[in-house]
Protein backbone atom coordinates (compact mmCIF):
# COMPACT_ATOMS: atom_id res chain seq x y z
CA UNK A 1 0.00 0.00 0.00
CA UNK A 2 1.60 3.14 -0.63
CA UNK A 3 2.16 5.86 1.48
CA UNK A 4 0.24 8.40 2.41
CA UNK A 5 2.53 12.23 2.13
CA UNK A 6 1.52 15.46 4.15
CA UNK A 7 0.14 18.25 2.05
CA UNK A 8 1.54 21.20 0.47
CA UNK A 9 3.74 22.64 2.93
CA UNK A 10 4.35 25.88 1.43
CA UNK A 11 4.33 28.31 3.93
CA UNK A 12 5.43 29.96 6.64
CA UNK A 13 6.16 27.08 8.73
CA UNK A 14 10.38 26.38 9.27
CA UNK A 15 11.75 23.56 7.78
CA UNK A 16 12.64 21.79 11.09
CA UNK A 17 8.37 21.69 11.07
CA UNK A 18 8.72 19.98 8.00
CA UNK A 19 11.06 17.45 8.90
CA UNK A 20 8.97 16.20 12.23
CA UNK A 21 5.86 16.09 9.68
CA UNK A 22 8.23 13.47 7.04
CA UNK A 23 9.73 11.62 10.41
CA UNK A 24 6.12 11.00 11.39
CA UNK A 25 4.81 9.97 8.36
CA UNK A 26 7.88 7.33 8.25
CA UNK A 27 7.44 6.31 11.84
CA UNK A 28 10.81 7.47 12.41
CA UNK A 29 11.97 7.98 16.13
CA UNK A 30 13.08 11.35 15.63
CA UNK A 31 9.74 12.55 15.48
CA UNK A 32 9.42 12.12 18.78
CA UNK A 33 12.11 14.31 19.85
CA UNK A 34 10.59 16.95 16.85
CA UNK A 35 7.37 16.74 18.51
CA UNK A 36 9.07 17.69 22.01
CA UNK A 37 10.41 21.00 20.14
CA UNK A 38 7.22 21.54 18.43
CA UNK A 39 5.45 22.08 21.78
CA UNK A 40 7.28 24.86 22.62
CA UNK A 41 6.97 26.58 19.32
CA UNK A 42 4.56 30.24 18.91
CA UNK A 43 1.15 29.35 18.70
CA UNK A 44 0.82 30.35 15.17
CA UNK A 45 3.27 27.79 14.38
CA UNK A 46 1.41 25.04 16.33
CA UNK A 47 -1.78 25.75 15.13
CA UNK A 48 -0.45 25.88 11.50
CA UNK A 49 1.32 22.19 12.31
CA UNK A 50 -1.98 20.91 13.95
CA UNK A 51 -3.93 21.58 10.85
CA UNK A 52 -1.76 20.64 8.32
CA UNK A 53 -1.02 16.93 10.96
CA UNK A 54 -4.82 16.88 10.59
CA UNK A 55 -5.23 17.43 6.77
CA UNK A 56 -2.59 15.32 6.15
CA UNK A 57 -4.02 12.44 8.56
CA UNK A 58 -7.69 12.57 7.19
CA UNK A 59 -5.85 12.09 3.28
CA UNK A 60 -4.16 9.42 4.57
CA UNK A 61 -7.39 7.84 5.98
CA UNK A 62 -9.17 8.27 2.80
CA UNK A 63 -6.23 6.60 1.25
CA UNK A 64 -6.52 3.54 3.78
CA UNK A 65 -3.16 3.98 5.23
CA UNK A 66 -4.54 4.05 8.42
CA UNK A 67 -1.16 3.79 10.70
CA UNK A 68 -0.03 7.03 8.92
CA UNK A 69 -3.16 8.70 9.89
CA UNK A 70 -3.08 7.54 13.64
CA UNK A 71 0.51 8.75 13.63
CA UNK A 72 -0.23 12.21 11.84
CA UNK A 73 -3.66 12.79 13.75
CA UNK A 74 -1.60 12.32 17.45
CA UNK A 75 0.09 14.91 16.36
CA UNK A 76 -2.55 17.00 15.38
CA UNK A 77 -4.29 16.57 18.63
CA UNK A 78 -1.17 17.15 20.64
CA UNK A 79 -0.06 20.48 18.89
CA UNK A 80 -3.79 22.05 19.05
CA UNK A 81 -5.34 24.17 21.29
CA UNK A 82 -8.87 23.27 19.99
CA UNK A 83 -11.24 22.13 22.50
CA UNK A 84 -15.17 21.03 22.24
CA UNK A 85 -16.41 20.48 19.14
CA UNK A 86 -13.28 21.13 17.11
CA UNK A 87 -10.98 18.81 19.18
CA UNK A 88 -14.16 15.90 18.88
CA UNK A 89 -13.61 16.27 15.06
CA UNK A 90 -10.03 15.53 15.50
CA UNK A 91 -10.67 12.62 18.06
CA UNK A 92 -13.72 11.24 15.39
CA UNK A 93 -10.86 11.05 12.66
CA UNK A 94 -8.66 9.49 15.29
CA UNK A 95 -11.14 6.98 16.15
CA UNK A 96 -12.08 5.71 12.27
CA UNK A 97 -8.65 5.59 11.73
CA UNK A 98 -7.67 3.14 15.02
CA UNK A 99 -10.69 1.07 13.95
CA UNK A 100 -9.45 0.76 10.63
CA UNK A 101 -6.19 -0.71 11.67
CA UNK A 102 -7.44 -3.05 14.44
CA UNK A 103 -7.75 -1.76 17.62
CA UNK A 104 -11.48 -1.60 18.27
CA UNK A 105 -11.11 -1.24 22.04
CA UNK A 106 -9.57 2.51 21.42
CA UNK A 107 -11.99 3.55 18.96
CA UNK A 108 -14.57 2.79 21.05
CA UNK A 109 -12.84 4.81 23.75
CA UNK A 110 -12.47 7.84 21.68
CA UNK A 111 -15.85 7.73 20.10
CA UNK A 112 -17.26 7.73 23.84
CA UNK A 113 -15.26 10.77 24.18
CA UNK A 114 -16.74 12.72 20.99
CA UNK A 115 -20.04 11.90 21.67
CA UNK A 116 -19.50 13.83 25.45
CA UNK A 117 -18.15 16.52 23.64
CA UNK A 118 -20.43 16.98 20.44
CA UNK A 119 -23.20 17.14 23.09
CA UNK A 120 -21.70 20.03 24.78
CA UNK A 121 -21.14 21.60 21.69
CA UNK A 122 -24.76 20.82 20.86
CA UNK A 123 -23.57 19.66 17.25
CA UNK A 124 -25.92 16.92 16.55
CA UNK A 125 -24.26 15.99 13.27
CA UNK A 126 -21.03 14.90 14.56
CA UNK A 127 -22.75 13.22 17.53
CA UNK A 128 -25.32 11.46 14.86
CA UNK A 129 -21.70 10.56 12.88
CA UNK A 130 -19.89 8.79 15.67
CA UNK A 131 -22.67 7.37 17.28
CA UNK A 132 -23.31 5.42 13.47
CA UNK A 133 -19.31 4.68 13.46
CA UNK A 134 -20.31 3.36 17.00
CA UNK A 135 -22.03 0.91 15.34
CA UNK A 136 -19.38 -1.13 13.26
CA UNK A 137 -18.82 -3.41 12.82
CA UNK A 138 -22.14 -4.71 13.20
CA UNK A 139 -21.11 -8.47 14.45
CA UNK A 140 -18.99 -6.53 17.69
CA UNK A 141 -22.11 -3.78 18.52
CA UNK A 142 -24.85 -6.74 17.70
CA UNK A 143 -26.96 -6.28 21.24
CA UNK A 144 -24.88 -3.57 22.33
CA UNK A 145 -26.10 -1.13 25.38
CA UNK A 146 -24.00 1.52 24.79
CA UNK A 147 -24.26 1.96 21.57
CA UNK A 148 -27.69 2.07 21.65
CA UNK A 149 -27.82 4.39 24.25
CA UNK A 150 -25.48 6.61 21.56
CA UNK A 151 -28.29 6.25 19.04
CA UNK A 152 -31.16 6.95 21.65
CA UNK A 153 -28.99 10.41 22.15
CA UNK A 154 -28.60 10.84 18.73
CA UNK A 155 -32.27 10.37 17.70
CA UNK A 156 -33.09 12.87 20.33
CA UNK A 157 -31.55 15.79 19.38
CA UNK A 158 -31.97 15.07 15.92
CA UNK A 159 -35.71 15.29 16.44
CA UNK A 160 -34.73 18.69 18.64
CA UNK A 161 -32.88 20.23 16.04
CA UNK A 162 -33.61 23.83 14.29
CA UNK A 163 -31.23 23.81 11.75
CA UNK A 164 -29.86 21.37 9.45
CA UNK A 165 -31.00 18.02 7.65
CA UNK A 166 -32.70 15.70 9.50
CA UNK A 167 -29.97 12.10 10.36
CA UNK A 168 -32.78 9.92 11.20
CA UNK A 169 -32.24 7.84 8.10
CA UNK A 170 -28.78 6.79 9.39
CA UNK A 171 -29.78 6.74 13.42
CA UNK A 172 -32.78 4.24 12.36
CA UNK A 173 -30.29 2.36 9.89
CA UNK A 174 -27.23 2.04 12.68
CA UNK A 175 -30.19 1.04 15.58
CA UNK A 176 -31.31 -1.56 13.33
CA UNK A 177 -27.90 -3.48 13.08
CA UNK A 178 -27.69 -3.23 16.75
CA UNK A 179 -31.03 -4.63 17.52
CA UNK A 180 -30.81 -7.39 14.77
CA UNK A 181 -28.99 -10.17 16.90
CA UNK A 182 -28.22 -10.42 20.43
CA UNK A 183 -25.39 -12.42 21.22
CA UNK A 184 -25.87 -15.51 23.77
CA UNK A 185 -22.16 -15.09 25.10
CA UNK A 186 -21.36 -11.82 26.59
CA UNK A 187 -17.11 -12.58 25.55
CA UNK A 188 -16.58 -10.90 22.34
CA UNK A 189 -14.33 -14.23 21.53
CA UNK A 190 -17.26 -16.29 21.74
CA UNK A 191 -19.64 -14.66 19.73
CA UNK A 192 -20.58 -17.66 17.76
CA UNK A 193 -24.47 -18.01 18.32
CA UNK A 194 -26.81 -15.02 18.09
CA UNK A 195 -31.17 -14.91 19.09
CA UNK A 196 -32.58 -13.01 15.83
CA UNK A 197 -34.58 -10.18 16.48
CA UNK A 198 -35.57 -9.45 13.03
CA UNK A 199 -39.26 -8.57 13.90
CA UNK A 200 -37.77 -5.46 15.62
CA UNK A 201 -34.87 -4.93 13.35
CA UNK A 202 -36.69 -5.22 10.00
CA UNK A 203 -39.39 -2.23 10.36
CA UNK A 204 -36.15 -0.05 11.29
CA UNK A 205 -34.18 -0.55 8.48
CA UNK A 206 -37.15 -0.63 6.34
CA UNK A 207 -37.84 2.82 7.06
CA UNK A 208 -34.36 4.08 6.82
CA UNK A 209 -34.33 2.88 3.51
CA UNK A 210 -37.06 5.18 2.73
CA UNK A 211 -36.04 8.33 4.59
CA UNK A 212 -32.64 8.24 2.49
CA UNK A 213 -34.84 7.54 -0.55
CA UNK A 214 -32.72 9.13 -3.36
CA UNK A 215 -29.85 10.35 -1.64
CA UNK A 216 -26.15 9.18 -2.53
CA UNK A 217 -24.55 9.85 0.57
CA UNK A 218 -23.35 8.29 3.56
CA UNK A 219 -26.43 8.15 5.45
CA UNK A 220 -27.69 6.50 1.92
CA UNK A 221 -25.16 4.17 2.57
CA UNK A 222 -25.61 3.43 5.77
CA UNK A 223 -29.05 2.22 5.26
CA UNK A 224 -28.79 0.07 1.50
CA UNK A 225 -25.80 -2.10 4.33
CA UNK A 226 -27.97 -2.31 6.88
CA UNK A 227 -31.06 -3.36 5.45
CA UNK A 228 -29.07 -5.73 3.20
CA UNK A 229 -27.44 -7.04 6.87
CA UNK A 230 -31.57 -7.26 8.50
CA UNK A 231 -32.81 -9.02 5.38
CA UNK A 232 -31.07 -12.50 5.12
CA UNK A 233 -33.73 -14.61 4.69
CA UNK A 234 -34.70 -16.28 1.48
CA UNK A 235 -38.10 -15.12 1.42
CA UNK A 236 -35.95 -11.70 0.33
CA UNK A 237 -33.28 -12.72 -2.09
CA UNK A 238 -34.48 -10.96 -5.24
CA UNK A 239 -34.41 -7.44 -3.11
CA UNK A 240 -31.40 -8.12 -1.28
CA UNK A 241 -29.82 -9.00 -4.69
CA UNK A 242 -30.83 -5.73 -6.24
CA UNK A 243 -29.76 -3.26 -2.33
CA UNK A 244 -26.67 -5.13 -2.39
CA UNK A 245 -25.78 -3.73 -5.87
CA UNK A 246 -26.42 -0.37 -5.02
CA UNK A 247 -24.60 -0.87 -1.53
CA UNK A 248 -21.52 -1.76 -3.73
CA UNK A 249 -21.82 1.08 -6.42
CA UNK A 250 -22.46 4.01 -3.83
CA UNK A 251 -19.49 2.33 -1.64
CA UNK A 252 -17.32 2.74 -4.75
CA UNK A 253 -18.40 6.37 -5.69
CA UNK A 254 -17.72 6.97 -1.84
CA UNK A 255 -14.35 5.62 -1.46
CA UNK A 256 -15.33 4.08 1.48
CA UNK A 257 -13.75 0.79 1.71
CA UNK A 258 -15.62 -0.77 4.59
CA UNK A 259 -18.81 -0.14 3.51
CA UNK A 260 -17.67 -1.98 0.45
CA UNK A 261 -16.70 -5.14 1.47
CA UNK A 262 -19.73 -5.05 3.56
CA UNK A 263 -21.64 -4.41 0.65
CA UNK A 264 -19.43 -6.93 -1.80
CA UNK A 265 -19.53 -10.10 0.90
CA UNK A 266 -23.61 -9.31 0.61
CA UNK A 267 -23.49 -8.88 -2.94
CA UNK A 268 -21.73 -12.23 -3.34
CA UNK A 269 -23.31 -14.13 -0.94
CA UNK A 270 -27.00 -13.51 -2.28
CA UNK A 271 -25.50 -14.07 -6.04
CA UNK A 272 -24.16 -17.43 -4.94
CA UNK A 273 -27.82 -18.26 -3.71
CA UNK A 274 -29.03 -17.25 -6.99
CA UNK A 275 -27.28 -19.39 -8.84
CA UNK A 276 -24.84 -16.62 -10.42
CA UNK A 277 -21.34 -17.87 -10.21
CA UNK A 278 -20.11 -14.90 -12.33
CA UNK A 279 -21.92 -11.96 -10.13
CA UNK A 280 -20.17 -14.15 -6.64
CA UNK A 281 -16.44 -13.82 -8.35
CA UNK A 282 -17.07 -10.32 -9.12
CA UNK A 283 -18.18 -9.79 -5.57
CA UNK A 284 -15.29 -11.90 -4.30
CA UNK A 285 -12.68 -9.88 -6.58
CA UNK A 286 -14.42 -6.08 -5.60
CA UNK A 287 -14.03 -7.34 -1.80
CA UNK A 288 -9.96 -8.52 -2.18
CA UNK A 289 -9.84 -5.19 -4.12
CA UNK A 290 -10.96 -3.07 -0.91
CA UNK A 291 -8.94 -5.05 1.27
CA UNK A 292 -5.75 -4.82 -0.90
CA UNK A 293 -6.44 -1.20 -0.87
CA UNK A 294 -7.06 -0.46 2.70
CA UNK A 295 -4.63 -1.38 5.75
CA UNK A 296 -8.30 -2.56 7.76
CA UNK A 297 -7.26 -5.80 9.30
CA UNK A 298 -11.44 -6.55 9.15
CA UNK A 299 -11.14 -6.33 5.14
CA UNK A 300 -8.36 -8.45 4.90
CA UNK A 301 -9.63 -10.86 7.27
CA UNK A 302 -13.17 -10.89 5.24
CA UNK A 303 -11.24 -11.04 2.04
CA UNK A 304 -9.83 -14.18 3.42
CA UNK A 305 -12.71 -15.53 4.78
CA UNK A 306 -14.84 -15.46 1.59
CA UNK A 307 -11.80 -16.70 -0.50
CA UNK A 308 -11.57 -19.77 1.44
CA UNK A 309 -15.27 -20.50 0.60
CA UNK A 310 -14.64 -20.08 -3.11
CA UNK A 311 -12.02 -22.17 -3.04
CA UNK A 312 -14.07 -25.08 -1.57
CA UNK A 313 -16.65 -24.60 -3.92
CA UNK A 314 -14.30 -25.01 -6.57
CA UNK A 315 -13.24 -28.45 -4.48
CA UNK A 316 -9.63 -26.67 -3.80
CA UNK A 317 -9.45 -27.81 -0.34
CA UNK A 318 -5.66 -26.90 -0.46
CA UNK A 319 -6.02 -23.52 -1.11
CA UNK A 320 -9.11 -23.35 1.26
CA UNK A 321 -6.70 -24.80 3.66
CA UNK A 322 -4.17 -21.53 3.15
CA UNK A 323 -6.88 -18.80 3.23
CA UNK A 324 -8.48 -20.20 6.35
CA UNK A 325 -4.93 -20.16 8.28
CA UNK A 326 -4.59 -16.46 6.87
CA UNK A 327 -7.83 -15.36 8.09
CA UNK A 328 -7.48 -17.30 11.46
CA UNK A 329 -4.38 -15.65 11.78
CA UNK A 330 -5.62 -11.95 11.06
CA UNK A 331 -8.38 -12.64 13.32
CA UNK A 332 -6.94 -14.06 16.25
CA UNK A 333 -3.93 -11.20 15.86
CA UNK A 334 -6.52 -8.48 16.18
CA UNK A 335 -9.10 -10.17 18.17
CA UNK A 336 -11.85 -9.08 15.41
CA UNK A 337 -15.26 -9.92 16.02
CA UNK A 338 -16.50 -13.27 14.38
CA UNK A 339 -13.12 -14.65 13.86
CA UNK A 340 -13.96 -17.21 16.21
CA UNK A 341 -17.27 -18.21 14.17
CA UNK A 342 -15.83 -18.10 10.80
CA UNK A 343 -12.79 -20.35 12.17
CA UNK A 344 -14.82 -22.79 13.46
CA UNK A 345 -17.52 -23.00 10.70
CA UNK A 346 -14.83 -23.18 7.89
CA UNK A 347 -12.92 -26.17 9.73
CA UNK A 348 -15.94 -27.84 9.68
CA UNK A 349 -17.04 -27.35 6.02
CA UNK A 350 -13.05 -28.70 5.47
CA UNK A 351 -13.58 -31.33 7.64
CA UNK A 352 -16.57 -32.68 5.95
CA UNK A 353 -15.39 -32.01 2.74
CA UNK A 354 -12.27 -33.68 3.00
CA UNK A 355 -14.56 -36.49 5.13
CA UNK A 356 -11.34 -36.54 7.76
CA UNK A 357 -12.80 -38.96 10.69
CA UNK A 358 -10.01 -37.63 13.79
CA UNK A 359 -10.84 -34.16 12.92
CA UNK A 360 -15.12 -34.50 13.11
CA UNK A 361 -14.63 -36.10 16.22
CA UNK A 362 -13.22 -33.56 17.50
CA UNK A 363 -16.23 -31.37 17.22
CA UNK A 364 -18.17 -33.82 19.15
CA UNK A 365 -17.55 -32.38 22.71
CA UNK A 366 -19.45 -31.54 25.59
CA UNK A 367 -23.05 -30.55 25.09
CA UNK A 368 -22.48 -27.27 27.20
CA UNK A 369 -19.78 -25.86 24.79
CA UNK A 370 -21.13 -22.35 23.92
CA UNK A 371 -20.51 -22.88 19.83
CA UNK A 372 -23.35 -25.69 20.22
CA UNK A 373 -25.98 -22.77 20.75
CA UNK A 374 -26.18 -22.10 17.33
CA UNK A 375 -28.40 -24.27 14.83
CA UNK A 376 -25.45 -23.98 11.96
CA UNK A 377 -23.08 -25.76 14.84
CA UNK A 378 -25.68 -28.14 15.91
CA UNK A 379 -26.72 -29.03 12.16
CA UNK A 380 -22.62 -29.71 11.62
CA UNK A 381 -21.98 -31.97 14.78
CA UNK A 382 -25.32 -33.50 13.19
CA UNK A 383 -24.01 -34.29 9.97
CA UNK A 384 -20.88 -35.40 11.38
CA UNK A 385 -22.31 -37.52 14.13
CA UNK A 386 -24.10 -39.27 11.12
CA UNK A 387 -20.69 -39.45 9.12
CA UNK A 388 -19.31 -41.46 11.80
CA UNK A 389 -22.38 -43.52 12.67
CA UNK A 390 -23.18 -41.99 16.14
CA UNK A 391 -26.98 -42.09 14.92
CA UNK A 392 -28.54 -41.28 18.47
CA UNK A 393 -26.47 -37.75 18.61
CA UNK A 394 -26.95 -36.87 15.06
CA UNK A 395 -30.54 -37.50 15.81
CA UNK A 396 -30.60 -35.66 18.82
CA UNK A 397 -28.74 -33.00 17.39
CA UNK A 398 -30.48 -32.76 14.60
CA UNK A 399 -33.52 -31.87 16.65
CA UNK A 400 -32.22 -29.68 18.43
CA UNK A 401 -31.32 -27.16 15.31
CA UNK A 402 -34.51 -27.67 13.70
CA UNK A 403 -36.35 -26.32 16.90
CA UNK A 404 -33.72 -23.25 16.62
CA UNK A 405 -33.99 -22.53 13.01
CA UNK A 406 -34.20 -18.97 11.68
CA UNK A 407 -35.39 -17.67 8.54
CA UNK A 408 -33.03 -15.13 8.62
CA UNK A 409 -29.90 -16.64 9.56
CA UNK A 410 -28.21 -19.28 7.20
CA UNK A 411 -31.46 -21.20 6.82
CA UNK A 412 -30.68 -22.94 3.67
CA UNK A 413 -27.74 -23.89 4.56
CA UNK A 414 -29.05 -25.62 7.65
CA UNK A 415 -31.76 -27.10 6.18
CA UNK A 416 -29.41 -28.83 3.78
CA UNK A 417 -26.90 -30.12 6.71
CA UNK A 418 -29.72 -31.42 8.04
CA UNK A 419 -31.17 -33.04 4.76
CA UNK A 420 -27.82 -34.70 4.22
CA UNK A 421 -27.86 -35.83 8.03
CA UNK A 422 -31.14 -37.34 7.70
CA UNK A 423 -30.61 -39.13 4.66
CA UNK A 424 -27.17 -40.62 6.28
CA UNK A 425 -28.95 -41.93 9.17
CA UNK A 426 -32.43 -42.65 6.58
CA UNK A 427 -34.49 -40.88 9.06
CA UNK A 428 -37.30 -40.89 7.47
CA UNK A 429 -39.62 -38.68 9.87
CA UNK A 430 -37.11 -35.94 10.26
CA UNK A 431 -36.63 -36.32 6.67
CA UNK A 432 -40.26 -35.55 6.00
CA UNK A 433 -39.80 -32.50 7.77
CA UNK A 434 -37.21 -31.04 6.55
CA UNK A 435 -38.36 -31.89 2.58
CA UNK A 436 -41.25 -29.77 3.48
CA UNK A 437 -39.43 -27.03 4.73
CA UNK A 438 -37.14 -27.81 1.90
CA UNK A 439 -39.55 -27.51 -0.96
CA UNK A 440 -40.17 -23.72 -1.46
CA UNK A 441 -36.63 -22.85 -2.16
CA UNK A 442 -36.11 -25.28 -5.28
CA UNK A 443 -33.36 -23.89 -7.91
CA UNK A 444 -31.53 -22.13 -4.87
CA UNK A 445 -28.20 -22.63 -3.88
CA UNK A 446 -27.84 -23.40 -0.13
CA UNK A 447 -25.00 -20.55 1.44
CA UNK A 448 -24.79 -19.31 4.83
CA UNK A 449 -25.42 -16.01 5.55
CA UNK A 450 -21.77 -14.88 5.65
CA UNK A 451 -20.55 -16.65 2.67
CA UNK A 452 -18.14 -18.64 4.36
CA UNK A 453 -20.28 -22.29 3.81
CA UNK A 454 -21.70 -22.99 0.16
CA UNK A 455 -23.17 -26.85 0.89
CA UNK A 456 -24.69 -27.35 -2.72
CA UNK A 457 -28.21 -26.52 -4.70
CA UNK A 458 -31.29 -27.00 -2.33
CA UNK A 459 -32.41 -29.73 -5.27
CA UNK A 460 -29.23 -32.05 -4.12
CA UNK A 461 -30.35 -32.06 -0.61
CA UNK A 462 -33.86 -32.82 -1.89
CA UNK A 463 -33.09 -35.57 -4.11
CA UNK A 464 -31.57 -37.28 -0.97
CA UNK A 465 -34.10 -36.56 1.22
CA UNK A 466 -36.28 -38.19 -1.64
CA UNK A 467 -34.48 -41.63 -2.12
CA UNK A 468 -35.24 -42.17 1.62
CA UNK A 469 -38.62 -41.73 1.69
CA UNK A 470 -38.37 -44.44 -1.27
CA UNK A 471 -39.72 -41.86 -4.35
CA UNK A 472 -36.88 -43.07 -7.02
CA UNK A 473 -38.44 -40.50 -9.73
CA UNK A 474 -38.62 -37.71 -7.79
CA UNK A 475 -35.05 -37.72 -6.72
CA UNK A 476 -34.21 -38.47 -10.15
CA UNK A 477 -35.57 -35.36 -11.21
CA UNK A 478 -34.19 -33.25 -8.53
CA UNK A 479 -30.98 -34.71 -9.06
CA UNK A 480 -31.27 -33.43 -12.93
CA UNK A 481 -31.75 -30.06 -11.15
CA UNK A 482 -29.10 -30.23 -9.13
CA UNK A 483 -26.62 -31.19 -11.77
CA UNK A 484 -27.68 -28.40 -13.73
CA UNK A 485 -27.11 -25.67 -11.43
CA UNK A 486 -24.01 -27.16 -9.88
CA UNK A 487 -22.13 -26.96 -12.80
CA UNK A 488 -23.21 -23.61 -13.93
CA UNK A 489 -21.45 -22.54 -10.55
CA UNK A 490 -18.51 -25.04 -10.58
CA UNK A 491 -19.91 -26.26 -7.20
CA UNK A 492 -17.09 -29.50 -7.93
CA UNK A 493 -18.29 -31.05 -4.55
CA UNK A 494 -22.13 -31.11 -5.14
CA UNK A 495 -21.37 -32.55 -8.61
CA UNK A 496 -19.72 -35.47 -6.93
CA UNK A 497 -22.61 -35.66 -4.17
CA UNK A 498 -24.91 -36.11 -7.42
CA UNK A 499 -22.81 -38.99 -8.94
CA UNK A 500 -22.79 -40.81 -5.23
CA UNK A 501 -26.56 -40.37 -5.17
CA UNK A 502 -26.73 -41.57 -8.24
CA UNK A 503 -25.15 -44.43 -7.41
CA UNK A 504 -27.47 -44.64 -4.30
CA UNK A 505 -30.47 -44.58 -5.95
CA UNK A 506 -29.44 -47.51 -8.13
CA UNK A 507 -31.63 -48.24 -10.87
CA UNK A 508 -34.98 -45.50 -11.58
CA UNK A 509 -37.55 -46.18 -9.59
CA UNK A 510 -41.44 -45.65 -10.52
CA UNK A 511 -40.91 -46.48 -14.37
CA UNK A 512 -38.34 -43.66 -14.59
CA UNK A 513 -35.69 -44.65 -17.58
CA UNK A 514 -32.47 -44.71 -17.32
CA UNK A 515 -29.95 -42.37 -19.22
CA UNK A 516 -28.69 -44.10 -22.12
CA UNK A 517 -25.25 -45.39 -21.45
CA UNK A 518 -22.54 -42.95 -24.13
CA UNK A 519 -22.34 -45.52 -27.32
CA UNK A 520 -19.04 -43.76 -28.41
CA UNK A 521 -15.92 -43.01 -27.21
CA UNK A 522 -15.98 -39.05 -28.19
CA UNK A 523 -14.34 -36.55 -26.50
CA UNK A 524 -11.40 -39.14 -24.92
CA UNK A 525 -8.97 -36.89 -27.13
CA UNK A 526 -9.42 -33.96 -25.04
CA UNK A 527 -7.98 -35.33 -21.89
CA UNK A 528 -5.24 -34.74 -20.44
CA UNK A 529 -2.64 -37.85 -19.34
CA UNK A 530 -3.80 -37.31 -16.02
CA UNK A 531 -7.36 -36.62 -16.48
CA UNK A 532 -6.45 -40.47 -18.71
CA UNK A 533 -5.38 -42.20 -15.55
CA UNK A 534 -7.87 -40.59 -13.63
CA UNK A 535 -10.44 -42.33 -15.76
CA UNK A 536 -9.08 -45.84 -16.37
CA UNK A 537 -8.76 -45.61 -12.21
CA UNK A 538 -12.68 -44.63 -12.06
CA UNK A 539 -13.77 -47.67 -14.54
CA UNK A 540 -11.67 -49.70 -11.85
CA UNK A 541 -14.29 -48.26 -9.31
CA UNK A 542 -11.68 -46.73 -7.26
CA UNK A 543 -12.76 -43.83 -4.89
CA UNK A 544 -11.59 -40.10 -5.51
CA UNK A 545 -9.53 -40.75 -2.22
CA UNK A 546 -7.76 -43.86 -3.97
CA UNK A 547 -7.12 -42.58 -6.96
CA UNK A 548 -5.22 -39.40 -5.38
CA UNK A 549 -3.48 -41.76 -3.46
CA UNK A 550 -1.77 -44.09 -6.10
CA UNK A 551 -1.38 -40.72 -8.50
CA UNK A 552 -0.02 -38.28 -5.67
CA UNK A 553 -2.57 -35.92 -6.05
CA UNK A 554 -4.67 -34.08 -3.55
CA UNK A 555 -8.40 -35.26 -3.44
CA UNK A 556 -9.41 -31.76 -4.31
CA UNK A 557 -7.64 -32.18 -7.55
CA UNK A 558 -9.15 -35.57 -8.22
CA UNK A 559 -12.74 -33.96 -8.04
CA UNK A 560 -11.96 -31.51 -10.49
CA UNK A 561 -10.38 -33.47 -12.74
CA UNK A 562 -13.18 -35.77 -12.26
CA UNK A 563 -15.69 -33.02 -13.31
CA UNK A 564 -13.25 -31.83 -16.30
CA UNK A 565 -13.85 -35.45 -17.18
CA UNK A 566 -17.77 -35.61 -17.10
CA UNK A 567 -17.30 -32.41 -19.18
CA UNK A 568 -15.29 -33.36 -21.74
CA UNK A 569 -16.96 -37.28 -22.21
CA UNK A 570 -20.22 -35.34 -21.85
CA UNK A 571 -21.38 -38.08 -19.45
CA UNK A 572 -23.49 -37.91 -15.53
CA UNK A 573 -21.93 -40.19 -13.45
CA UNK A 574 -18.81 -42.44 -12.84
CA UNK A 575 -20.69 -45.44 -14.57
CA UNK A 576 -20.91 -43.92 -17.55
CA UNK A 577 -17.48 -42.39 -18.00
CA UNK A 578 -16.54 -45.86 -16.96
CA UNK A 579 -18.19 -47.23 -19.77
CA UNK A 580 -16.13 -44.84 -22.03
CA UNK A 581 -13.12 -46.17 -20.73
CA UNK A 582 -14.21 -49.44 -21.89
CA UNK A 583 -15.33 -48.67 -25.16
CA UNK A 584 -12.54 -46.53 -25.38
CA UNK A 585 -10.12 -49.69 -25.22
CA UNK A 586 -8.52 -47.79 -21.98
CA UNK A 587 -8.95 -51.30 -19.87
CA UNK A 588 -10.03 -54.64 -19.95
CA UNK A 589 -13.82 -54.98 -19.42
CA UNK A 590 -13.08 -57.84 -17.52
CA UNK A 591 -10.76 -56.58 -15.09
Amino acid sequence: MPKCTPADREGTIDPEWHDLLEATVQGDEQATSLLDSARTADPATRSELAALAASSGRLAVTAGDHETAERLLNVAIELSDATGVERARLLLDLARASESRGDITRSRELLNDVVSLAEAGDDVDLLVDAAVRSTFPPDWRAGDRRTAAMLDLAERLDAERTVGASRRGAILAARSMVEMRIPISADPQQQVAWVTRASVAQPLAEEALTLTEGRSDADRLVALVAWRSTHRGPTWLLRRLEVSAQAVDLAQRLLDHDRLADASVGMAVDSLEAGDRAGHARAVATLRWAASSDGNPRLRWWAATVAAGAALLDGDTDTATRHRAEADAVGDRHALPGWVAAELLLAAEITITTDDATEMRKYLGPDDFPVLESPIARASVALMSAILGDVERAGRYATLAVRALDQESSYLLCLALLGRTAATIGDAELGGVLLERLAPWRGRVAVDASGWWCIGPVDLAIAELEVVAGRGADAATSLDAAEELARSIGDVRSLQRVDEVRARLGRPADGARPSPAPETSAGIDELSDRELDVLRLIARGRTNAAIGAELSYSPSTIRADTVSIYRKLGVRGRAEAAAVAVTAGLLDPTT
